[in-house]
């Protein structure tokens, strides 16, 4: 699918591994190259609460695939009957 920039759109951040745009009266978040959504904030939103916003996603992220070792590890221990 991908980013779609409308008339009158305005880039707020890019850099710091994302894109946010104002656009059709919200901010939008994506990844640098424009292949995913991170997602839709309302248009109010400033920066520090885009990055906010990012910071959070990431630590989500982090979190779940540093989850998805540990059951990988786990299930292996279990395989193994270590």
């Amino acid at each position: 699918m991908g980013l779609h920039l409308e008339d009158g759109y305005q880039i707020l951040v890019e850099g710091d591994g994302y894109l946010a745009v104002k656009q059709s009266g919200n901010i939008e978040l994506w990844d640098k190259d424009g292949d995913e959504c991170y997602g839709v904030l309302p248009e109010n939103y400033t920066l520090v609460d885009c990055q906010q916003v990012m910071a959070f996603y990431r630590s989500g992220f982090a979190r779940g695939e540093k989850q998805g070792q540990i059951t990988k590890l786990n299930e292996i221990r279990n395989s193994l009957q270590i």
